[in-house]
C-alpha cells in the first residue's frame, strides 16, 4: 500500500501491469500492479481530478482547471507531448476518446462552457492534438443562454 501526497477523485487506468493515477497534487503516479510499489511519479504541474484515458500506448491527462492535457508513456511515466486548449480556452471537465479524436469540456471566459472535439496525432516530438473546427453545435452556459434571452426581451 502506497501513500499519494494528495487525494486522487478519479478511478485509475490499468495499463501494462500498472496502475496510473493522477492527483490533486499535480503528480502522476504508477503503482506495480503485482507488489503495489511506485513504479514511477512524474510532476504533471496541473491538479489532475479525472480519469487518465488509455491512447495508442500513452496516458492521457485531462487537468481540473489547465491549459493543456499531457501525454505521458504508460509504461515509462516519461512526458511525451500535449494537447492545447483551442485560443482564449481552457480544459473545464472531463473527457473521452474516439478513435483519434478526444472530446472535452471547455470553457472560454467570460462564461461559454463548450463541448469540443481535438483531433490527436504523433509527431517526432511526441503526441499532440488540434482542435477541430467549431461548428455551431456549441452550447454555451445556461447564464449566457439567460443573459442572451433577456436582452433580446429589451
Amino acid at each position: 500500500c502506497q501513500e499519494l501526497g494528495a487525494p486522487s477523485v478519479a478511478p485509475p487506468l490499468l495499463a501494462g501491469g500498472l496502475a496510473l493515477a493522477g492527483s490533486l497534487d499535480t503528480f502522476v503516479y504508477a503503482f506495480d500492479l503485482e507488489n503495489g510499489h511506485l513504479a514511477w511519479r512524474p510532476r504533471e504541474g496541473q491538479r489532475l481530478a479525472h480519469a487518465p484515458l488509455p491512447w495508442r500506448g500513452l496516458a492521457l491527462f485531462v487537468p481540473l482547471s489547465g491549459r493543456r492535457v499531457s501525454a505521458i508513456d504508460a509504461a515509462s511515466g516519461r512526458p511525451v507531448g500535449a494537447i492545447p486548449a483551442g485560443a482564449g480556452e481552457s480544459f473545464a471537465g472531463g473527457a473521452a476518446l474516439s478513435g483519434d479524436t478526444l472530446i472535452a469540456v471547455v470553457e472560454r471566459p467570460p462564461d461559454a462552457v463548450l463541448l469540443r472535439a481535438f483531433t490527436l496525432s504523433e509527431n517526432e516530438e511526441g503526441a499532440t492534438g488540434s482542435p477541430q473546427p467549431r461548428s455551431d453545435a456549441s452550447a454555451s452556459s445556461p447564464r449566457s443562454a439567460a443573459r442572451k434571452r433577456s436582452s433580446s426581451m429589451r
